[in-house]
């Protein structure tokens, strides 16, 4: 990946551009203000906060007809990506990351310095989780985060419901209808994923890592860890250590 262009415009009208077929990728974020891009033909009006990647072979204009605080990437990459507008985008994940953009090239005062490709492509992995992301049904996002948040302890449907302010049934129906699992099957193998982190960060007994996660028995406990991975926990993390693959 190579950044050819590099500009945070903030105190003037953004330049409009013609038609045009690019042999590069771009990358736009808009901070304020607004502007629409014509991307193949259609139109792609932009807000505050929006972002939009156009990959290579696009045929794009731009129309922007007042002030507008945006940065703007234009790139070679040897990676094909998929068009997308991220509306909402500018995180302040993100934030930070044009912030680290805007000091290298303020020092550097130049596109090619190799801290401004290792910027955007942290950029650029942080803009797809959130396009992946804003793909997630809202429950089941609200239901993933509650599981993540309390994986210490005990995930009953009932608690989900009460957390979500819907029905446990109506939770569980469409977080497997999305996910293709029920949440209790999700609750389980998040934590045994926790505990194969444990195992292998931790000294500490089985049976803390079982009471660490929320399981009142430490033989249940083991009995789903074996169904899960194949092995018991020991079994486990002695293979780990002369087999890191398995991480």
């Amino acid at each position: 990946m190579k950044i050819i262009f590099y500009r945070h415009n903030k105190s003037q009208a953004p330049k409009k551009i013609e038609p045009e077929k690019i042999n590069f990728s771009e990358l736009t974020i808009l901070f304020d203000g607004k502007m629409k891009y014509s991307v193949d033909g259609k139109i792609y009006p932009l807000k505050k906060n929006d972002v939009i990647f156009l990959p290579e072979g696009s045929f794009r204009k731009r129309i922007a007809n007042e002030m507008a605080n945006y940065v703007s990437f234009n790139i070679i990459d040897d990676k094909p990506r998929d068009f997308f507008v991220l509306h909402n985008g500018l995180t302040n994940a993100v934030k930070y990351i044009i912030a680290a953009c805007d000091e290298v090239y303020d020092h550097a005062l130049e596109h090619t310095d190799e801290r401004l490709s290792l910027l955007f492509s942290c950029l650029l992995l942080q803009l797809e989780k959130q396009q992946q992301n804003s793909l997630v049904h809202p429950l089941v996002g609200k239901i993933k985060e509650y599981v993540k948040e309390n994986i210490d302890k005990k995930i009953t449907l009932s608690d989900v419901g009460k957390h979500t302010f819907f029905s446990p049934g109506h939770c569980d129906r469409v977080f497997k209808k999305e996910t293709k699992q029920s949440i209790i099957d999700y609750a389980i193998d998040s934590k045994i994923i926790e505990a194969k982190y444990i195992l292998l960060t931790e000294n500490v007994s089985l049976r803390a890592i079982a009471d660490k996660l929320g399981f009142d028995d430490y033989n249940y406990f083991a009995r789903l860890f074996k169904k899960r991975i194949g092995m018991t926990p020991t079994q486990y993390k002695n293979k780990v250590k002369n087999s890191p693959s398995l991480l």
